[in-house]
């Protein structure tokens, strides 16, 4: 038997930055911005607030815009799988294969039910297998399809191949085109679902800043008419009371009757969107929870946007979502004074076709521009505007979609639609406001040092955010949490705890405060307060699956063998593709030596993460204790191949190599663990 050093590289679950109200795109609850909030109901004197209905309750009174709206691509952007809607080839491109991954998939239909599977291949066979079912399509078909799967614990996550119309192929998910990417385990929260689906029914204050994100096995179909019109159920309840038209009117937003700057907040609460990159490119305002906007609200009271700086590369940034912050680029927009909005060219409840297309966007370009450059435009010409001012445009963010640019300007000389390759490089400068702040903008400098820190984009405007938290001393939570995430992460654990601290003070049920509050006492060693800190947490949220994982670590360093294993277990029922639970569970059996399972929780992590050396480690380990040396040696090189930092492993080659009689070897395996580690004896 080889003694093999215990433990893993440090779990990335424990020292990840654990956050959840920064949103790529706005969430929403809506209001009408013409009555109260609650409103008298129409059967009785009671007071109710307004809320979702289903939106086929729409159609009696407005069958003809329901009936033309099933076609607009918001209504098609999330639903269920069905053959009946297959675009994909499931017959003779069914197979993809990533070079940089070195992985394979396979996408198939097997009893009107449909999978994407991945695997790898050595010596011709296929190893690291793995298969999840798709349980919803998101994205209209249009430019790209993508999959998701919704677990038993309600975690959503991505898969990881996308169909792309336009090129009538399979290829990487935006974003997964490197050599390490999420594979199946990319989890989606509400802010990534706002803009594909109707508004969520989740229990009460499950939304909140902080809450992990679940949803329900069963989930709308695409966006309803109340996105934009806000909930309906008053307005149903009016005109089905028998009341005046002017009352059935008052009881739903018409963003028609909205201001120009409001109709375009109803539009800009998706598409406006300034970057899809890590910046971020949106804080949501103190307070709010993430469906709380409603159409008539001004935007900037739900979220504080911000954009790279100028001058840093991205001045003429194009990506898939970037309707809206294209069009405010142009001197159209700029020179119309509130004139042109969205809905100047588009009817939301309807889209044009082919030539009939063609003719609707140019008879909109000449309700102002009227008068043409004989030049320019000269007798014949073709009658496509759009086609020269707003030409179609390959994104930076999905390489794979071609689209309408919607900043428009004079005709463009170069190629837009060039292929090109995703770019990963992040970007590290000032994050700055999008939208100018007003002297009468409450916690302006919180916001820009939230901005600054979030997503590491201008560490050195960290100083400046903690000198602005001290000076203010925000009756908020969130700035608290943010400072003290990023002192965390800048190695500030004792700063910290106390920041997480004060948030729990203004909250004392505020999740994310509390877990990472654990986590800053257990990176500290104090290990009876973070585990006091994650049965807080399990209190609230008794499936949190990191706070479980996070407790049995705690647990089996105290001997607690049998109870750190069934916090293992609790955090694989809520997240079974929790790579490090598996580990962790894999070890704690080792330490029982019932080897058969701990060796199956091991290659059950490789099979979710292939490149995951820890589960690789921990194979060795387990071989290594029952003497088979040989597959013990094979296991710790997959493992630095894996990882070559990964200097735990680098130490157990050696040891395993000296015991198999290669002390050469072994030395060369010695030396590079003590140049990652020179603490190791």
């Amino acid at each position: 038997m080889v003694l093999m050093v215990s433990g893993t590289q440090p779990s990335h679950q424990l020292l990840a930055r654990q956050s959840g109200w920064i949103l790529v795109v706005a969430g929403a609850a809506f209001l009408s911005a013409c009555v109260s909030e609650k409103r008298l109901s129409p059967q009785s004197d009671t007071i109710e607030a307004p809320h979702y209905t289903d939106s086929r309750s729409c159609r009696p009174c407005h069958a003809e815009i329901y009936e033309s709206y099933q076609g607009v691509a918001m209504a098609r952007s999330f639903y269920r799988p069905s053959v009946g809607s297959v675009i994909e080839d499931y017959e003779k491109n069914n197979h993809f294969f990533h070079p940089a991954s070195n992985r394979h998939y396979r996408m198939l239909r097997r009893d009107g039910r449909f999978f994407q599977q991945r695997y790898q291949l050595k010596q011709r066979r296929e190893v690291n297998f793995f298969e999840q079912e798709v349980h919803y399509i998101i994205g209209s078909g249009n430019h790209a399809r993508s999959y998701l799967n919704v677990s038993s614990g309600g975690v959503l996550t991505q898969l990881p191949v996308t169909w792309y119309p336009q090129e009538k192929r399979w290829g990487m998910s935006p974003g997964y085109d490197r050599a390490r990417h999420y594979d199946f385990s990319r989890k989606i929260d509400y802010g990534c679902l706002f803009c594909h689906n109707a508004n969520l029914k989740l229990p009460e204050g499950a939304d909140r800043y902080g809450r992990e994100n679940l949803f329900p096995q069963e989930l709308p179909s695409g966006i309803d008419c109340q996105r934009c019109h806000g909930p309906g159920s008053q307005h149903v309840a009016v005109a089905g009371g028998g009341k005046g038209v002017e009352a059935i009117r008052q009881a739903i937003v018409n963003p028609a009757r909205l201001s120009p700057e409001r109709q375009m907040d109803v539009c800009q609460q998706c598409h406006l969107e300034t970057t899809s990159d890590e910046l971020p490119q949106a804080v949501r305002a103190f307070g709010r929870a993430v469906y709380s906007f409603r159409p008539g609200e001004a935007l900037s009271d739900y979220l504080v946007h911000f954009d790279h700086a100028l001058g840093a590369g991205h001045d003429d940034k194009f990506e898939i979502n970037s309707s809206s912050y294209r069009l405010r680029q142009s001197d159209c927009f700029q020179k119309s004074r509130g004139r042109l909005t969205c809905t100047s060219c588009h009817n939301p409840h309807r889209t044009p076709r082919g030539q009939e297309a063609v003719q609707h966007f140019r008879e909109s370009c000449l309700k102002c521009h009227n008068q043409l450059s004989a030049r320019a435009h000269p007798q014949g010409a073709p009658s496509d505007c759009a086609s020269c001012h707003m030409p179609k445009r390959r994104t930076e963010d999905v390489v794979h979609a071609v689209m309408t640019d919607h900043r428009i300007q004079r005709r463009q000389k170069r190629n837009l639609q060039t292929p090109r390759k995703e770019d990963h490089a992040p970007y590290r400068g000032e994050v700055v406001r999008y939208f100018p702040a007003s002297t009468a903008d409450a916690g302006s400098e919180l916001y820009w040092g939230i901005a600054q820190v979030k997503q590491k984009s201008n560490w050195h405007g960290l100083a400046r955010f903690q000198a602005t938290v001290q000076r203010e001393q925000p009756a908020a939570a969130e700035p608290w949490v943010e400072l003290a995430l990023a002192q965390m992460e800048n190695g500030e654990l004792e700063a910290a705890k106390q920041g997480f601290g004060r948030a729990l003070g203004l909250d004392s049920g505020l999740v994310l405060a509390r877990y990472n509050l654990a986590r800053a006492c257990q990176l500290l060693g104090q290990l009876d307060e973070a585990a006091a800190n994650y049965r807080t947490v399990l209190q609230i949220d008794p499936d949190h699956a990191e706070a479980h994982n996070n407790l049995g670590l705690i647990l089996q360093s105290q001997g607690q063998v049998t109870a750190a294993g069934q916090h293992f277990q609790k955090a694989l029922q809520r997240s079974p593709l929790f790579v490090d639970a598996h580990n962790n569970l894999g070890n704690v059996l080792a330490e029982e030596k019932q080897w058969s399972e701990a060796i199956a929780r091991f290659e059950e992590a490789l099979r979710i993460e292939p490149s995951s050396a820890d589960a690789y480690n921990n194979l060795g380990k387990a071989w290594g204790a029952q003497g088979e040396l040989e597959q013990a040696i094979r296991y710790f090189h997959e493992a630095v191949d894996a990882d070559p930092k990964h200097w735990i492993a680098h130490l157990n080659l050696a040891k395993a190599l000296q015991a198999a009689g290669k002390p050469r070897e072994a030395e060369t395996a010695y030396r590079r663990a003590k140049r990652l580690n020179p603490g190791i004896e």
